[in-house]
Formats: C-alpha cells, sequence, structure tokens
C-alpha cells in the first residue's frame, strides 16, 4: 500500500520526466537516423573507393587538372584601398568618386637623413653626400625618358614644389655655396626660404638643439620630400628611384640614409611572400617526414611512409585546385592567401590521422574493402561535421565588407572543401594499397602492388553498414589499445586528469585564464599599422622605424582634406553664397583649418580687382551674370599665378562646371580616436548644409577610420555566426542540445582568449588579425567536437559509468586530436621563420589557437563531460512508470521509489 501524498508525489516525478523524454525523442531519433544513414553511407562510399581505387585516383587526378585551368585568369591585388577598406563604406565611394573625376592623389617619393651615433648632420661632408643623392635622384628617367621635373607637383611659379633641407637653396646645386660647417649653420639658421614660405624647425629638423639665445646649434636628421602629380605617368621612375636609392644610401660617411615612396607597403607586400615561397617546401618536406614517423610504426612492413608521401602531396593538389578554382570566377590573390598552404598542410592530415586511427581500431581480419569501409564509417560523420564547418564559417566570413577578408574566406573555404572532396577520397585510396601491401608482408616505400582479384567485388553485394552478426569476425578493438599514445591516454594520462585532484586542476587552471584573458581583452586596439605589413628588413621598414624616433618631423599638425563640390550651377549667386558659407563653417570647427585654396574664393577677389569685370560685381561681392561668368572662369585660370586651380575643376565643354574642389586641412587629429571624430565633424556639417546632397568631404585617413570603424562590429558579427553555425549542425551531428552548447560555449571561451592573446603578443584587432579571429570558431571545433561525438556515441551504454565513457573517448579519439592540433601547428611552424609580418602574426595567432584549443578539447573538455550532469535514462524512466500504472497500488512505496532511483 502506497500513502496517496507519496503516491502523488511519485507521480508527479515520473510525468515530468516523461515529458522531457517526450520532448527529446523526436531530436533523438532524428539523430539515430541520420548517424545511422550516415554511417551507411560512408561504409558504401569507403567500400567502394577501397574496391575502385584506380578510378578514384584517375578522377581526382583529372578534377585537379580541370580546376587549374582557372589559374589562366589569376589577378594579385596589392591596392590597399581595395583591401583594407570596406568597399560599401562612403569613404570608399568618394575615394572612388575623386580618382574618377581628378584622376587620383599626388604621389611622393622622401629621403632621410640621419648623424650617426646621434651626432650633427650640419657638416659640410654630410651635405656634399646628401647632395650627390640628390643629384643622382634628379638625373634618372623613367621607360619613356621622363624625368623627375615631367611629373612633379609644381607651385603657383612653376617649379617643382621640394621641401626639405635643400629648400634653403631653391633645390639649386649652383645657389649651394658652402665652404665651412660654420657657413651651413648661419644658412640653415634662416626663418625664411628663399621663395618667401616661413621656415617650421620642428617639422625640418630632428632633434635640432638651440642656444640660450634661440639660435640653431645642431640637428641629428633632415629630410628631403619629392611630389609627385598623381595625374602623371610615374611608375617607371619611381622604379628607377627606389632601384638607385637601394645602391645610392649604402657606405655612407658619418650618417645613414633612408628611403621611402607613397606605394612602398603595397610593394614590399606583394614582394614579401615572393621572395619567401621556399618556406612552404620547407614546410612541405618537414610535414612529409613528420607524418612517415608518427602515420604507421616504425616498422618495414607495418611502416606507412608511402601512404605519408602520396597523402601529403593530394594535401597540396587539393590546394592548387582550390586555388585555380577561385581564381577561375575572378577571386583576387592576396598577401593574405599564401598563408593558406601552411594552414591546409596541416589541417589536411588532420583528417588523414583520425581516419588511420580509425582503420587501426577496425578488426585487421576482416578484407580491406571492409576495413577501409568501416573505418569511414566510423569517423566519416566527425570528418564531414568537421569540414562543412569550416566550409560554412569560411562562407559566413566571405560577406564581409572588408575585401582582404572577403578574399581570404573564399579561397579558405573552397581549399577546405576541395580538401574533403579529393584528399579524403585519395587517401582511402591510397590506404586501401598500403593496407594490401602490409597484408602481403611486403616492404614500404615500394610500387603499388595490383588490386587483388577479390577486391572487384560488386558495390551491390557489399553490406549496408558495418555487420556486427559475427562478433569474432567483426569486433573492434578496444578504445585507446590499439596504438602507443592511445593507451598512454588510457592509461595514464586521462586516469590522472579525470581524478578529484586532476579535475580540479584544470578547472582552477581553465578559470584562470579566462579571467586572465578578459582583462587582457579590455587592452587589445584597433587599427592597421604599416608595421604590420612590411617584412622585417625591407628599405620601407627601415624608413618607417627611423623616421618615428622624430615625432615633430612626422607630427601631422595639418592632414590635407578636400571639400568637393559635384553639378552645381555656380553662376548662381545663391550657389555662390552657399559653397562660401559652407567652407567657413567647417574651417570654423574645431577639427579643422586653413590655409584653404578655393578656386571660388580666389576667382570672386580676382574679378573684384580686374577692371573688365569689378564694375558688375554686386554689393556682397558675389559675381552676378550668368551670361559672362563661364568666360571670366576662363580668362581667371589662365592667370599663371592662379593657373594651379586647373586640377581642381573639371568642365564640360566650355560652359558647364562638372565638379569643383576646395583644398583645407584637419588639424587636432593626432591619433585614431581624434581622426573618426574630425571626420564625422566634417561629414555632419556638409550632411545638415543646403549643399549636402552636391559635396562631400576626403581626407587621407578617411578610408583608415572607416575600417576601424567597422572592423571589431564585423569580427564579432562573424563570429556570433559562426557560433550559431556550429550549434545548429552539432544539434544534429551530436543529437544533444545539452553537448551542443557545452561546445559553443568552449568556443566563446576559446575565442575570448585568442584575442586576448592579442595583447599579449603586441597584436592589434585589425584586417590581418580579424582573419584569425573568424577562423577560430572552425579550428577549435575540429579540436572539440570529436571527443563530444564519441562520447555520445556510448551514451546508451549503461554498463559503464560516465568516467568509462569519458576515458574510452578520450583514449579512442584523442591522440588523433592531438595529432591534429600538432601537425596544424607544425604546418605553421616554417611561419615564425619569415620575415614577412603578416606570415608572424599568422603563426603567433595560430599558435595561440592551436595552444589554447587542445587544452580545451584534451583538458577541459573531459573534467566539464565527467561532471556534466546527464539526462534521466529513458528505458529506466518507461520501467517505472510501466510499474506505477500497471500495479502501484499493489507494490510496496520502498519498491516504486527503488524504481524511481534506479
Amino acid at each position: 500500500f502506497i500513502p496517496s501524498r507519496k503516491n502523488a508525489k511519485i507521480r508527479s516525478t515520473l510525468n515530468n520526466r516523461k515529458l522531457s523524454m517526450r520532448l527529446s525523442k523526436p531530436l533523438e531519433a532524428s539523430h539515430k537516423w541520420l548517424e545511422h544513414q550516415c554511417e551507411s553511407s560512408f561504409y558504401k562510399c569507403g567500400f567502394w573507393i577501397a574496391n575502385n581505387r584506380r578510378n578514384t585516383l584517375i578522377f581526382c587526378t583529372v578534377l585537379c587538372l580541370l580546376c587549374c585551368l582557372g589559374f589562366i585568369n589569376i589577378k594579385y591585388e596589392t591596392d590597399g584601398i581595395d583591401l583594407w577598406v570596406p568597399s560599401d563604406s562612403k569613404g570608399r565611394i568618394d575615394y572612388g568618386k575623386l580618382v574618377d573625376t581628378y584622376g587620383g592623389f599626388d604621389e611622393y617619393a622622401k629621403m632621410f637623413f640621419e648623424a650617426k651615433d646621434n651626432g650633427n648632420i650640419f657638416n659640410v661632408g654630410n651635405m656634399t653626400q646628401i647632395w650627390n643623392i640628390y643629384d643622382g635622384a634628379m638625373a634618372l628617367t623613367g621607360d619613356k625618358g621622363q624625368s623627375y621635373s615631367d611629373i612633379c607637383v609644381r607651385d603657383a611659379d612653376g617649379v617643382c614644389d621640394i621641401s626639405g633641407i635643400l629648400k634653403f637653396w631653391s633645390n639649386n646645386p649652383e645657389d649651394y655655396l658652402v665652404n665651412t660647417d660654420q657657413d651651413l649653420l648661419v644658412q640653415v639658421r634662416r626663418e625664411i626660404y628663399p621663395n618667401g614660405d616661413e621656415v617650421d624647425r620642428n617639422r625640418e629638423f630632428g632633434n635640432a638643439k638651440y642656444d640660450e639665445w634661440g639660435y640653431l646649434l645642431e640637428a641629428t636628421a633632415v629630410y628631403i620630400l619629392l611630389p609627385i602629380e598623381g595625374q602623371a605617368s610615374f611608375d617607371s621612375w619611381l622604379d628607377k628611384y627606389l632601384s638607385y636609392m637601394d645602391s645610392a644610401v649604402q657606405n655612407l660617411n658619418g650618417m645613414n640614409a633612408y628611403y621611402f615612396s607613397s606605394d612602398s607597403v603595397d610593394r614590399e607586400v606583394s614582394n614579401a611572400a615572393a621572395k619567401e615561397i621556399y618556406l612552404f617546401f620547407l614546410a612541405f618536406i618537414f610535414m612529409l617526414v613528420f607524418t612517415m614517423c608518427t602515420l604507421g610504426e616504425l616498422d618495414r612492413v607495418k611502416g606507412r611512409a608511402r601512404l605519408a608521401v602520396l597523402t601529403t602531396l593530394w594535401i597540396a593538389f587539393s590546394g592548387v585546385a582550390a586555388y585555380g578554382l577561385c581564381s577561375g570566377f575572378g577571386v583576387p590573390l592576396t598577401a593574405l592567401q599564401q598563408v593558406l598552404p601552411f594552414l591546409l598542410i596541416g589541417v589536411g592530415l588532420d583528417d588523414a590521422f583520425i581516419i588511420t586511427c580509425a582503420f587501426d581500431d577496425t578488426n585487421p581480419h576482416l578484407s580491406t574493402a571492409e576495413r577501409v569501409g568501416s573505418a569511414i564509417g566510423r569517423c566519416g560523420l566527425s570528418v564531414c561535421f568537421t569540414s562543412v564547418i569550416n566550409f560554412v564559417i569560411f562562407m559566413v566570413g566571405s560577406v564581409s565588407s572588408l575585401p582582404a577578408i572577403r578574399y581570404f574566406c573564399i579561397y579558405s573555404g573552397m581549399a577546405i572543401l576541395m580538401d574533403f572532396f579529393i584528399q579524403v577520397p585519395t587517401f582511402l585510396a591510397v590506404l586501401s594499397y598500403d593496407n594490401d601491401r602490409q597484408n602481403a608482408n611486403e616492404s614500404d616505400l615500394i610500387c603499388l602492388k595490383p588490386l587483388p582479384s577479390s577486391a572487384g567485388a560488386n558495390l551491390s553485394d557489399a553490406p549496408t553498414g558495418p555487420q556486427t552478426n559475427n562478433i569474432t569476425e567483426n569486433k573492434r578493438c578496444e578504445p585507446g589499445e590499439s596504438t602507443i599514445t592511445g593507451r598512454f591516454f588510457k592509461k595514464q594520462f586521462m586516469p590522472k586528469l579525470l581524478s578529484t585532484n586532476g579535475s580540479i586542476f584544470a578547472i582552477v587552471v581553465s578559470l584562470a585564464l579566462f579571467c586572465v584573458s578578459i582583462w587582457g581583452i579590455t587592452m587589445v586596439k584597433t587599427g592597421l599599422d604599416s608595421l604590420d605589413l612590411v617584412p622585417n628588413g625591407s628599405y620601407a621598414r627601415d624608413y618607417i622605424v627611423a623616421t618615428r624616433e622624430y615625432d615633430s618631423m612626422n607630427s601631422q599638425d595639418s592632414i590635407p582634406m578636400y571639400i568637393v563640390f559635384d553639378d552645381l550651377n555656380v553662376t548662381d549667386v545663391g550657389i555662390q553664397s552657399d559653397i562660401l558659407e559652407l567652407q567657413d563653417k567647417i574651417i570654423e570647427s574645431e577639427y579643422a583649418d586653413g590655409p584653404t585654396e578655393s578656386w571660388l574664393t580666389d576667382f570672386l577677389f580676382w574679378a573684384t580687382e580686374s577692371q573688365d569685370y569689378r564694375l558688375i560685381m554686386d554689393e556682397n561681392g558675389f559675381f552676378p551674370r550668368t551670361d559672362l561668368m563661364m568666360g571670366a572662369i576662363a580668362e581667371f585660370l589662365a592667370d599663371p599665378y592662379y593657373a594651379k586651380y586647373n586640377v581642381s575643376m573639371v568642365f564640360s565643354g566650355n560652359e558647364t562646371l562638372v565638379s569643383s574642389r576646395v583644398s583645407l586641412n584637419h588639424v587636432n587629429a593626432s591619433n585614431s580616436a581624434e581622426e573618426e571624430k574630425a571626420m564625422l565633424e566634417v561629414r555632419s556639417i556638409i550632411s545638415n548644409s543646403v549643399l549636402g546632397g552636391h559635396a562631400y568631404a576626403f581626407s587621407v585617413f578617411y578610408t583608415a577610420t572607416e575600417s576601424n570603424m567597422v572592423l571589431f562590429e564585423q569580427v564579432l558579427q562573424n563570429f556570433l555566426l559562426a557560433v550559431i553555425v556550429v550549434f545548429v549542425f552539432s544539434v544534429i551531428v551530436i543529437g544533444h542540445v545539452r553537448y551542443a552548447l557545452l561546445v559553443c560555449l568552449l568556443i566563446v571561451v576559446v575565442d575570448v582568449e585568442v584575442m586576448a592573446f592579442l595583447y599579449f603578443w603586441d597584436h592589434r584587432l585589425n584586417t590581418i588579425t580579424a582573419v584569425q579571429m573568424i577562423m577560430v570558431a572552425g579550428l577549435i571545433t575540429d579540436l572539440i567536437v570529436h571527443i563530444v561525438h564519441y562520447f555520445t556515441a556510448t551514451q546508451t551504454d549503461f554498463k559503464k559509468s560516465i568516467k568509462e565513457r569519458v576515458l574510452n573517448a578520450a583514449s579512442e579519439i584523442g591522440p588523433s586530436v592531438m595529432f591534429a592540433g600538432l601537425t596544424t601547428f607544425l604546418g605553421v611552424l616554417m611561419l615564425a621563420f619569415a620575415k614577412n609580418t603578416i606570415f608572424q602574426t599568422f603563426f603567433s595567432n595560430l599558435f595561440s589557437i592551436i595552444v589554447l584549443g587542445m587544452f580545451a578539447g584534451l583538458v577541459t573538455l573531459p573534467v566539464l563531460l565527467l561532471y556534466m550532469p546527464e539526462r534521466s535514462k529513458t528505458v529506466k524512466v518507461q520501467d517505472s512508470l510501466d510499474c506505477l500504472e500497471n500495479d502501484g497500488d499493489s507494490r510496496g512505496g520502498n519498491s516504486v521509489q527503488s524504481s524511481i532511483d534506479r
């Protein structure tokens, strides 16, 4: 007899569990059906490939060759604007309009001279060397015979507007009349240049020292700036200049010389990766040797050296095929994509180690086709799952507005896809050959032996899945017992980790690492620095490092800015007034100032002073005669003093002014935060004016500022979408929402840790590191999901405790996960020895991803699985319900409660 109150409590408990069981049944049923279908399908594929291995290899070879045809359309992109700036940003759009209308911005070449040992640059010997280098540059001619004087930017007097130390002598050697150091010092003490410009000593001289009366005594550095007309054909002259300077700066006495050009960063980025292509071949050989030693035993027969060689080659072929396919569809190749081969060879070998581990766990008495089918049937879903996850994550990243990230993600996604569809089938085919060789007791590294006659069985005769009727023939090895690393995991590492002390240690270390990372992530800065792009040892890097020691010479107290007016009827007095009013509002703002070069301001002044037009000017100083204004503008531009405005005005015929621009300066924008405020303030003034639809502002820092503004948002958006993708696929493949959430939780934790390590590596969050943040979810999934999948596959084995199932899962697949992380690390190891800064950045961040991911997958995850409460066992709950509903009144309360407890 059961008391009614206790009976009601028991029924409530059982009904709650029954409801949970009913809710979980559709998901579990779908998962079991999917897992069975996938295992059966992968078994059939493996069985077919093993019996048709030669056809598989021929098909994959033809597929690779067809994809390689895409290299006919290959395009290499190096332009920073086209790579690092959001394609849909206002700055990028305005830059495009400005270039299309006015033909681009002025370029420049620069020389920087620094006295050795912080000495005085002002001595006759140093100046003689400076003049010699300058004269040599002026004598250079491009492929079309153009000299610097043909492409230079000229001032109002029509003279090349060269600035720097030689301006004290009008950049003319004949005016340099200096015999002694004292003569030199007297001449550089002048406050006005010969052309009347004022000398800015802080900008002209580095580390200048003065006496008590303010007279210049010495300085350690000076410069020469050669501006180049943006519309000129200057590429060939600039090539000659850089080549000349490379030899001219060598073996100088008493000083060091550095050189730079406006496109030096783009040049060095494009050249750096090509110079270090040998690193990929070293990585390939290194990975080849490693795989030959670890894929099989170090034995004459049981070794797998030949299998390792062919596997590594096919990984390289699949990468080439992916590159060719992307090139064929017109996706540009950039410096970032050149990192992919190092990563791909490591990721590709991950799958090889996982399949090999599953193959070794099969019954060696089965036929080759059955063993291959059973192996891929066992691990195929996990391998496919991680490949699909990585592909989808990269495709999500490919919608980024930042072109460099978009191009990288497209190439990466296709590389992952081609690796799965080319490398995995060819590996199974070559594995079949290798197993037949071992069965024949033949030595490794010999020619492929003929296919056994029994291997040509028809696929229709193949089993639909791994056979379990004959226990003796199909019994697999005990988990973790087939390899040395597996036995180490099962008997040494995992028992200690899953002990009470080991678990406490793992949790404490994990929490401490996460807390430190929370602090570190607040210290990470954003922005793409020039030093993040140029390689070590390059002339561009030497120049940047040397000049940054002189803050006053590099300080941009004023940054040029354009205000562009399109499609305005300037003959209308109202429009003239609106243009001048907008100019004044911008100049009065906090972040803008003169001097202003406004064609309209100078034109109205010229007309007021002109004998032909001053009488028709209105009382406010505007030009009211619409019929005469275009002719007056033509006369204005013909004046030599105002001819400089010809490059700032675009006409359609002789009657319509299509576009014009005003030049002024940004001020007080000394860092990225101030630059953002300056840009937003000017844009706000323009948008709120009556000319808002016909005017826009642009400065050189706008594009970089907009990149920094959207970068964190882009990274966060891509990461959240990646986590959602991982969760959805994990629910489908693992079949349990709680374990899918666990996978996502670990991915979020590792991503926080990796981003915090940007600070510890002294990196910034920029386009280069953002790519690696996108990669985190996919790479970490590889290192986590396999163990969870193997663990949940044994969840219905109620004869074993949770600890035993965690131990078996980690021992069976843990070694493969460890080798997966190790091969990825070894694949990118050669990047650490590169001079290319992009390569070095990738290595340091990938190192963080691999180490933190392996710690999460092999240490934190097993402990969490051990202590994570499981859902009620369905069979036992149903038994208890049946007992209570059928004969509950005739059983004792202790019996029913015992059933519930069970």
